[in-house]
């Protein structure tokens, strides 16, 4: 058992480990998103600028939660991150569906994480996963409301008005990673 280690639960610690795990996973979905937007047959640089920077925050994000477990003396149980389920992103319509989604189910798990340290009454660790949660409901709101936008635009000319105008300004006022 670490020196270090002061009210971590062993629930606590898993469901940590289960977050480095998930961001990872995001981090690796985003990326490969990116890539996708930024092939020659789609050339949507913008969107695939805003997936990177997805990338970035959610790589950021799983390195916090590493320095967070290393802080508390838990112990990193690091899993093979597997790749995306999706195999061909298709438009940015469906991209953004699928991300909302999935940036929902991120927060699913976040609550639970949250719960957990307020049932084992680890305060450190619940106002830590607070401010990530602040962090992705404004994800998961900047994600619906360029969903909405999308469904508006349509295939096509409408996709790239979109890719020029919706992700340049989006790209410049992402929330900042915690």
């Amino acid at each position: 058992m670490s020196v270090v280690r002061q009210n971590l639960h062993e629930s606590c610690e898993a469901l940590v480990n289960r977050q480095v795990h998930c961001h990872l996973t995001s981090s690796y979905m985003y990326l490969s998103l990116a890539h996708h937007f930024s092939t020659e047959h789609l050339a949507l640089h913008n969107t695939a600028r805003f997936f990177r920077g997805l990338a970035r925050t959610e790589q950021s994000r799983s390195h916090a939660f590493l320095q967070l477990q290393a802080k508390r003396g838990g112990h990193t149980v690091l899993q093979n991150v597997s790749k995306p389920e999706e195999r061909k992103w298709g438009g940015v319509l469906s991209a953004l569906e699928h991300c909302v989604r999935h940036e929902q189910h991120v927060n699913d798990l976040l609550s639970e994480l949250h719960s957990t340290a307020v049932h084992t009454s680890d305060h450190h660790l619940r106002h830590s996963v607070h401010c990530f949660i602040q962090y992705q409901t404004e994800i998961v709101k900047k994600l619906a409301e360029l969903l909405k936008r999308a469904r508006s635009c349509g295939p096509g000319l409408g996709e790239f008005m979109f890719d020029k105008h919706a992700f340049k300004e989006v790209n410049q006022d992402l929330p900042r990673s915690v």
